[in-house]
């Protein structure tokens, strides 16, 4: 039986580059593979490598994807959100063991450990645009928190 977790938030490293495949329904889909990794306090009190969880990680959101697929790489520290789905399964050896699959709403890169450069995409520069055309030739946009009113959105006043 399968188990889902909505919201399920995990921060780790991809295992290889995200790849771009079709499902056997015939549907196009990201995947890529996460490592988390945890430390754990020794009897000693000493800080050590603990066990790794692994995931499998699915995006099927096109937009999503395609940025994940152009942006990410393998080593890369993610955080990932979206339903962990665990399916329990036999290994070969007749071992129980569970799969660990991540259906992901969004994944960003950790800025603790990256930097980043955030760029418009087609859609969101023509929303701006939008937005700005609705501001009028008269309203400029707010650039500063202080002159920012209540309802403005941050986008103009």
């Amino acid at each position: 039986m399968a188990v889902n977790h909505r919201n399920f938030n995990v921060a780790g490293n991809l295992t290889a580059d995200p790849q771009q495949i079709t499902t056997n329904a015939g549907k196009p889909m990201t995947v890529f593979d996460l490592a988390q990794n945890t430390r754990v306090r020794d009897e000693a009190g000493n800080w050590g490598d603990g066990p790794t969880n692994y995931y499998s990680v699915g995006i099927t959101d096109g937009r999503l994807g395609q940025n994940v697929a152009a942006s990410l790489h393998k080593g890369d520290r993610v955080n990932v959100e979206g339903t962990l789905q665990s399916t329990p399964y036999v290994r070969g050896n007749g071992e129980a063991d569970m799969n660990h699959r991540i259906f992901a709403d969004d994944v960003s890169p950790s800025l603790r450990w990256h930097t980043a450069a955030p760029q418009p995409d087609g859609q969101n520069a023509q929303r701006a645009a939008a937005a700005h055309a609705e501001a009028g030739p008269d309203q400029e946009p707010v650039t500063s928190w202080a002159v920012a009113e209540p309802g403005s959105g941050g986008m103009a006043r």
